[in-house]
């Protein structure tokens, strides 16, 4: 999911988009918490798609997300207890 003012492109397996009027943090508040993860300002994942990431960037099929430094150690721990 990537943020972009008032809206959030959620980007899905199937390769659609969806955009959802919302801001990330309430579509996030609806969201399983154990699965869905903030890792920047403007980005959030489903930490199940997510097969490797070094420790400022997670690669997902064909996108770069970045973790921030303010996320960074909560991203990496939870994303090590999902392997």
């Amino acid at each position: 999911m990537k943020a972009d003012h008032v809206y959030v492109h959620v980007y899905c397996e199937n390769k659609k988009t969806i955009l959802q009027i919302s801001s990330l943090k309430d579509l996030l508040t609806q969201l399983p918490k154990e699965q869905f993860l903030q890792t920047h300002l403007s980005y959030a994942i489903n930490i199940r798609y997510a097969p490797n990431w070094t420790n400022d960037q997670i690669y997902l099929s064909e996108s770069v997300i970045p973790i921030s430094r303010s996320k960074k150690n909560e991203v990496l721990e939870l994303l090590n207890q999902a392997k």
